[in-house]
């Protein structure tokens, strides 16, 4: 699945930042493919609600919204649902 990013990366033509448990994987593809990308690993980014919601008021006091409406996920997974029966039937009795 990892293939198909740098061909989509190019359409949009984004500068890429990774970050997470594949970040270093999808990097070596992205390097392979010519594809610039910056990694960041768990010691630069430590997320926090205090951090994320300072970043998205001053976005919103320099006017700077988005409408997350049209927004679409790129998902690195493909997600496949299994019909699991009733719950009941997995019961031990």
């Amino acid at each position: 699945m990892f293939d198909e990013v740098p061909a989509k990366l190019r359409r949009i033509e984004v500068g890429v930042t990774l970050i997470g448990d594949g970040a270093d994987v999808l990097h070596r593809v992205l390097e392979d493919a010519g594809l610039p990308a910056a990694v960041l690993g768990s010691k630069e980014v430590r997320p926090a609600i205090l951090g994320v919601s300072a970043l998205g008021h001053r976005l919103l006091d320099d006017g700077n919204t988005e409408d997350v409406a049209l927004f679409e996920p790129l998902y690195l997974k493909e997600f496949v649902a299994k019909k699991g029966g009733s719950p009941f039937d997995r019961l031990p009795f």
